[in-house]
């Protein structure tokens, strides 16, 4: 064990904030959750020179320059956001960025606006005490995942601030639980690489509506909260993961969960019977089909509620909506799964399984606290009866087609923050002029693009989304010649494609076929322009249409008319003849 204690002033922790040498990692850390009040009561024990909680980071790799923060991640965020002017100290005043030359050029290259000059300063000694304080910080430098995952967990386990499903999984390293982090991430649309700056943080946490701190992703957005399933202030609570939990242990055991905070313990409990039971029985199912499952079932549960006038889960099964549908949703859920799955229908006519749920909450066992299977297995019965008959037989393999795609939209959008060569927008096929035409060169602009994106790496996939632009100005000229609604998601924004529709006079059928038609016929490599057509996929989110086109990771180089394409940030641009000889030895390596 290598442990070294020492202090650290808060100017230097700053330092190396703003240098990107703090760092997270979303395997065991949550999101920041401090209420502003929270934050403001810290300012003022360093302020007043009070002691405050050893800060805890590690070195995972002993020539790492970065730091991961396992204790200390809120408070470090207070620290920083409040030397930033997110907020003012609990006497209305703030930090003067001028006292410390990191802050001034933070504020002055755009890294954060400076309050009004109306709201009162620190003065210099203010300032140069609370820069000059001392963090009592301890750094592992063993350099062991492993040690720091189990370390996170000791410090956390008995952590009063910790919700129940937060203190099941911290610390533990477990299949189950590894699928439930990043399905309920997924799910969130707060997906990222496992490992952030602690500065890109507040990008993938949530703003609540009596908490609004200018994070990157609003509860009211979130599928859980938009529909009534659980509250915001639930969701700070990991919330969700119990019912991602929930909804994953069900299927694996082939029967609904007794549910009660004792049997969810159970699962995450590493000494348990029942945890050994799901780790095997997640391994005989596999993570992959199970994820696929779930996320065509709530892609489909989405589509029907949010296809043309949105209507929440909870205002479509409760009469005069008061408490959370979370029951209702489970039911729902299994329902959709057992006709899904199983049976290999789909969703025939929305507006009628809507009809057919209306105010079905009152015929459903209701229980605060515990529900048992069999209560539960009757609730699903209750669902199937009122809502089969809107469903048709469908092509199993498809599992229910397109509509996972509501779900992966919000998700993929914001993730391309970290990942831009693997993402490409487009508005669609036509031109924003003042008369909008089509753009005949724009189909062999997506087959070169997705050429680039698959000669970038080897290793992951890659996507093209029609309907969303990159650029604010874009968006509001779509909105200013088409009326179409904007939304923005992470660092773009959603448009739609129904401008497409209207310039080029066709419905998304024949537009689908028009892109097909199109890509078939440009000089791309042949085994990718046949994938790239065959994985074309097109839905509606918010009641609009849009398209995604995946490219999947190639063995080789791709070649797109007799030239190299490649991804250079967002860009593409086409390889020298020594370039494209480098680039290939990466997917020789395969």
């Amino acid at each position: 064990m290598s442990l070294t204690p020492r202090g650290m002033s808060i100017q230097e922790a700053y330092r190396l904030y703003v240098d990107g040498k703090l760092q997270v990692n979303r395997k065991y850390q949550r999101k920041l959750v401090w209420s502003e009040q929270e934050k403001r009561h810290l300012i003022d024990s360093l302020q007043k020179n009070f002691p405050v909680p050893l800060f805890m980071f590690a070195r995972v790799r002993p020539d790492d320059v970065a730091l991961e923060v396992i204790d200390g991640m809120q408070r470090l965020n207070a620290i920083f956001s409040f030397m930033e002017h997110q907020f003012m100290d609990e006497s209305g005043k703030c930090f003067d960025v001028l006292q410390n030359p990191r802050t001034k050029i933070q504020k002055d290259s755009g890294g954060f606006s400076e309050f009004s000059t109306d709201v009162e300063r620190w003065d210099d000694k203010q300032c140069a005490s609370f820069l000059e304080y001392q963090l009592a910080v301890t750094i592992d430098t063993e350099g062991n995942s492993e040690r720091i995952n189990e370390v996170f967990g000791r410090i956390n386990s008995g952590g009063r601030r910790l919700s129940p499903q937060e203190q099941r999984q911290a610390g533990l390293i477990s299949g189950l639980s590894e699928f439930v982090r990043r399905l309920a991430m997924e799910l969130r649309g707060d997906s990222s690489p496992d490992i952030l700056l602690l500065k890109e943080m507040p990008s993938v946490s949530f703003n609540t509506p009596k908490e609004r701190q200018g994070y990157g992703v609003d509860a009211s957005d979130i599928f859980w909260c938009k529909h009534g399933i659980i509250l915001p202030a639930d969701l700070a609570k990991a919330e969700d993961e119990q019912v991602v939990s929930d909804i994953a242990i069900s299927i694996l055991n082939g029967s609904p969960l007794n549910a009660s905070r004792e049997v969810f313990d159970n699962y995450f409990d590493g000494s348990s019977a029942d945890f050994v039971d799901i780790e095997r029985k997640l391994a005989a199912y596999g993570a992959q089909r199970l994820h696929s499952e779930i996320i065509s079932v709530i892609g489909n549960i989405r589509a029907t509620f949010e296809t043309g006038d949105f209507l929440s889960i909870r205002s479509c099964v409760q009469e005069k909506p008061k408490n959370t549908a979370r029951t209702a949703f489970y039911a729902i859920f299994f329902a959709y799964y057992e006709l899904i799955i199983k049976e290999g229908k789909i969703p025939d006519n929305f507006e009628k399984i809507r009809s057919s749920l209306n105010n079905s909450q009152k015929a459903l066992t209701m229980q605060a606290h515990y529900t048992t299977t069999a209560d539960r297995e009757a609730n699903i019965g209750k669902m199937i009866g009122l809502i089969q008959k809107h469903f048709v037989k469908n092509d199993v393999a498809a599992l229910g087609g397109a509509h996972s795609l509501v779900v992966d939209i919000e998700n993929s959008l914001r993730r391309s923050k970290y990942e831009t060569s693997r993402y490409e927008f487009k508005i669609g096929c036509c031109e924003l002029s003042e008369r909008p035409v089509l753009d005949e060169g724009m189909f062999k602009k997506l087959a070169r693009t997705a050429a680039a994106i698959a000669n970038t790496s080897p290793d992951a996939d890659g996507y093209i989304y029609l309907g969303v632009a990159d650029k604010e100005s874009a968006a509001n000229r779509v909105n200013k010649i088409f009326g179409s609604n904007v939304y923005k998601i992470g660092e773009v924004f959603f448009v739609g494609l129904n401008h497409d529709l209207a310039c080029m006079k066709v419905d998304m059928e024949h537009y689908v076929k028009r892109l097909i038609k199109e890509i078939s016929a440009t000089p791309l490599d042949n085994t990718l322009k046949t994938q790239l057509i065959t994985s074309l996929e097109h839905a509606e989110y918010r009641g609009a249409p849009f398209v995604r086109l995946r490219v999947p990771k190639q063995p080789q180089l791709t070649l797109y008319d007799g030239e190299y394409p490649i991804r250079k940030d967002s860009n593409t641009v086409n390889m020298t003849a020594a370039e494209a000889m480098s680039q290939s030895k990466l997917f020789s390596k395969l």
